[in-house]
């Protein structure tokens, strides 16, 4: 395991040393095959023995995702596979475009506006991109899924100059901003002045839109994390195999990641609709409110300044042990921080709380417990391998999932949350990602005889080592408001 991380990480430094070798009056670089694709483009690809490759600055408008370019390449080649299934490979491509759709989320009207120019079939990706750093990985991301014919997405930061950028590259890209998020006010609580400000703004922001896009405009969502590799097309999958499922959410401990979530269906005044609106609800009355954590049963010891633990995953998997048993908990997410960033302080009541092991397991465990025993096991359809189609199906196991309730309203309508499969959803380093990525290695896939694109992609018969992997396993910054 050491060794995979190793290499993992020196592979990915290689991969971050080679994009910033890269001109700078170039900020994108697509390498595309020059060749005419035809239905059996495979086949006639690996019948060339040369291929000429062109560099331009940005990928066509309307056409990546029938263009020669391998990701390409890939979804046709996934979609002609997948025989019965072949129309769930369906093209989302906002009706109308225009130059720089965009604007302030402060204005009412930006966010009505620039919805035809995001979504597509009620269906819009949200990709929060944090920062003139990250634009080049979030817009590599735009373009891969461009390529599999994913054109519905809409861009979230905190500053203008970001969406500026990315339309200097792709000027009809939906792109928002949202500073007063950043600039605006907030009390003075350990939680608030202890982490990165702008970190903060951010999960905030995106959370806030997340709800406006589902509940006022009813779409079907892809939350995304700008730090996600996508090998192939998810929707396929989320709209054949797990249809039924209202909330397909990223596994983490206890039971989600925050950051990678596919929400679809969504009713008013049901349980997904509820789980939703009260991570809003939570992250902004810890944030503007760090006061009211007196007021929960576990917590009435704080004193100022509170922690108030206003993180969108602590409180997204309290929410979601609430709606599995039933009763609204803080425990876990809230109040367990609350004494483990005030010992830190010096808080001798958080440091005496600390050092009590009953109290510790109670508020860690006492509802995530049950919680999880309410989680109930989904089987492999096998109906579907041909649209999961890795190469290591043995990774296609059993996965949980649950009916969700919402606390104190017995008459709400039910909605199911999955705790999505390591095959679908992936970390790095750890998780299904390694195992399958040796096995899309292996010399039994008879590599001389594969098109060139399987074998530049190392995707042998088209098939992938998982649908995304998360990289958010590299970095730390998260880790330390998450204890």
């Amino acid at each position: 395991m050491i060794s995979n991380v190793i290499f993992g990480t020196f592979a990915l430094a290689l991969i971050v040393w080679a994009i910033y070798r890269q001109p700078p009056q170039s900020p994108v670089r697509i390498y595309e095959q020059v060749r005419p694709v035809g239905s059996l483009e495979a086949k006639q690809a690996s019948a060339q023995s040369s291929t000429t490759l062109l560099v331009s600055s940005r990928a066509d408008s309307s056409l990546e995702h029938e263009s020669s370019l391998p990701m390409a390449i890939l979804n046709r080649e996934r979609a002609r596979q997948s025989g019965e299934f072949h129309s769930s490979f369906q093209v989302f491509k906002p009706k109308h475009t225009k130059k720089q759709p965009g604007g302030d989320l402060d204005d009412p009207s930006t966010l009505r506006n620039i919805i035809d120019y995001a979504a597509a079939e009620s269906e819009v990706m949200l990709l929060c991109i944090g920062g003139e750093g990250s634009m080049r990985t979030g817009l590599n991301l735009v373009l891969n899924f461009r390529a599999m014919g994913l054109y519905n997405m809409l861009i979230l930061t905190l500053d203008e100059e970001v969406c500026k950028g990315l339309w200097s590259v792709l000027p009809q890209l939906a792109c928002v901003w949202w500073p007063s998020r950043l600039n605006g006010p907030k009390p003075n609580s350990l939680y608030n002045t202890m982490f990165s400000k702008y970190a903060l703004a951010f999960f905030e922001a995106r959370k806030v839109l997340l709800e406006r896009l589902v509940m006022q405009h009813r779409l079907n969502v892809l939350h995304l994390d700008a730090d996600t590799i996508w090998f192939a097309n998810p929707y396929p999958i989320f709209k054949t195999l797990y249809k039924d499922y209202a909330l397909i959410i990223q596994t983490d401990n206890p039971f989600v990641n925050a950051g990678v979530m596919y929400v679809q269906n969504v009713q008013p005044g049901d349980s997904a609709a509820w789980v939703i609106e009260e991570l809003n609800r939570r992250i902004d009355r810890f944030t503007y409110h760090p006061e009211s954590v007196r007021q929960l049963p576990n917590s009435q010891w704080s004193t100022p300044p509170h922690f108030a633990n206003a993180d969108e995953q602590a409180n997204l998997n309290d929410i979601v042990a609430s709606a599995l048993i039933g009763r609204n908990t803080f425990a876990s997410g809230v109040e367990f921080y609350e004494a483990r960033f005030k010992r830190d302080k010096g808080s001798a009541e958080a440091r005496k709380l600390m050092a009590d092991r009953s109290w510790t397991y109670r508020v860690q465990q006492a509802d995530i417990a049950p919680a999880r025993r309410k989680l109930e096991p989904l089987e492999p359809d096998q109906r579907y391998a041909p649209i999961v189609h890795l190469c290591k199906m043995s990774l296609w196991d059993r996965v949980q999932y649950a009916p969700l309730r919402v606390p104190g309203n017995a008459s709400a309508p039910s909605a199911r949350l999955l705790l999505a499969p390591n095959w679908l959803f992936s970390h790095f380093p750890y998780g299904a990602f390694f195992p399958s990525f040796k096995q899309c290695h292996a010399d039994s896939w008879r590599w001389r005889e594969a098109a060139p694109t399987e074998q530049r992609l190392c995707m042998p018969k088209f098939r992938v080592p998982t649908v995304m992997v998360h990289m958010s396993g590299l970095r730390n910054g998260q880790w330390g408001r998450r204890g």
